[in-house]
């Protein structure tokens, strides 16, 4: 994904910098971890780091329980990044592109509404990422922002909506105990639990303005060539949806 690219992009640059005498920077010996990053940089100041977070913290943070060891790693990432006067930045869930994860599970409905569906996401158009990266290479830290779109929505709401952007059949509903079956507790909190986030911070100091304001809007836009190419067909009266044999 890009976040990784551009992390491990980030840790390749630090990590690879001249050296023409390696018996006085001993810190070459040090893990390529987050306290071996640290540590390294302590002794050689850089330019402040900005670490390019993909996942929803915000919707993390209150799983904690569930999502132990990624939160903590999330978490120190960002502090370790801000100390350093870096930016970290919270990116929504990607949509935009042909191969997205997405497509294939809800034109099969196998991305089912579990329990009530009140998991709440919050979504983000590559182009509108990508915009929102550039302007943040452009600013001083510390600072962190989420990089999101301006509605966060619960899954009933949103789900349906891309399965007939897709051509797809309505979502499968089904409950929490046949979801924690089949998925796993994770899933289920995810999709009945979860929380948005607030992009206000970032459209404020960032001077960012996403192209795609909402889902609502970016789905439709973004989709029915996708479904159209592949043999699908969006309904666009009543809300149904067809798919062609």
């Amino acid at each position: 994904m890009p976040c990784r690219q551009a992390r491990s992009s980030q840790r390749h640059r630090l990590s690879a910098r001249p050296n023409p005498d390696r018996r006085q920077q001993p810190d070459r010996l040090l893990p390529q971890t987050p306290e071996g990053v640290a540590e390294r940089h302590r002794a050689r100041p850089i330019k402040p780091l900005k670490v390019i977070n993909g996942d929803d913290h915000r919707a993390l943070s209150g799983q904690a329980a569930h999502y132990g060891q990624t939160f903590a790693a999330i978490t120190y990432l960002e502090k370790a990044t801000t100390d350093f006067g870096g930016i970290a930045l919270r990116y929504g869930g990607f949509y935009g592109a042909a191969n997205d994860a997405l497509i294939e599970p809800v034109r099969k409905r196998q991305f089912p509404v579990v329990g009530g569906g009140g998991g709440i996401f919050s979504w983000l158009h590559l182009d509108d990422g990508a915009a929102a990266t550039v302007a943040a290479l452009e600013r001083s830290g510390p600072a962190i922002y989420n990089i999101v779109d301006d509605e966060p929505a619960p899954v009933r709401d949103w789900l349906p909506v891309l399965a007939n952007a897709l051509g797809a059949k309505p979502p499968r509903h089904v409950p929490a105990w046949m979801g924690r079956l089949f998925a796993g507790q994770a899933a289920v909190v995810m999709g009945t639990q979860a929380r948005g986030a607030s992009n206000a911070k970032a459209k404020r100091e960032l001077g960012w303005t996403p192209r795609y304001p909402s889902w609502r809007l970016g789905f439709p836009m973004t989709y029915p060539a996708v479904a159209v190419a592949d043999g699908h067909a969006p309904d666009r009266g009543t809300g149904a949806t067809r798919a062609r044999d």
